[in-house]
């Protein structure tokens, strides 16, 4: 097996972000608008992620943009993952993604916000200032936990990131078969 670096890896997190960009435009279309919009674009962003990074990956061994630059995550053995590995590899990320959210929906909730009179940029930076002050401390831990990740993936012989050693997976560069 060949082991797929951070280049590939990089590659195909821009390939996903694209991909991704749509839902982002659309978040920053509604997501101000109302609370309701709000919850309903986070809600919608967090199907996304699961699709790309759990259902993609149990099915495909990988989300779309890793299937565009030819690498694929298998288990240590080389066999396809399974549901366990696929939601395993994210069980981190989910786990901020979901707190995050619940903090930031909770506090919006609770604010005296005028929905819809701001630009998303506007909003954006106005409920950050509402946010109580243990979520910089979340934020702080996200950040310790991304640049791990990096650390790990750079200086293991197999390219492995601290979520392939939770999940028991190796990222690989797909062989191409020779056509005869």
């Amino acid at each position: 097996m060949k082991y797929a670096g951070f280049w590939k890896r990089f590659c195909a997190l821009i390939v996903d972000a694209i991909i991704m960009s749509p839902i982002f435009f659309i978040s920053s279309r509604f997501a101000h608008k109302s609370l309701h919009g709000y919850i309903a674009t986070t809600i919608f962003g967090l199907f996304a992620y699961i699709i790309f990074q759990i259902i993609f990956v149990k099915f495909w061994g990988g989300s779309p943009g890793k299937l565009a630059v030819k690498i694929k995550i298998v288990k240590l053995n080389g066999s396809n993952v399974l549901w366990r590995e696929a939601i395993l590899r994210s069980i981190v990320d989910l786990m901020f993604i979901l707190l995050i959210d619940f903090i930031i929906i909770y506090t919006l909730s609770k604010s005296n916000i005028t929905w819809g009179s701001y630009t998303f940029q506007v909003f954006r930076k106005y409920y950050k200032t509402l946010l109580p002050s243990y979520y910089k401390t979340i934020e702080i831990l996200r950040q310790i936990w991304f640049w791990s990740e990096l650390i790990v993936l750079l200086f293991n012989k197999k390219k492995r990131a601290l979520h392939d050693f939770i999940a028991g997976t190796v990222v690989i560069r797909k062989e191409t078969q020779p056509t005869i």
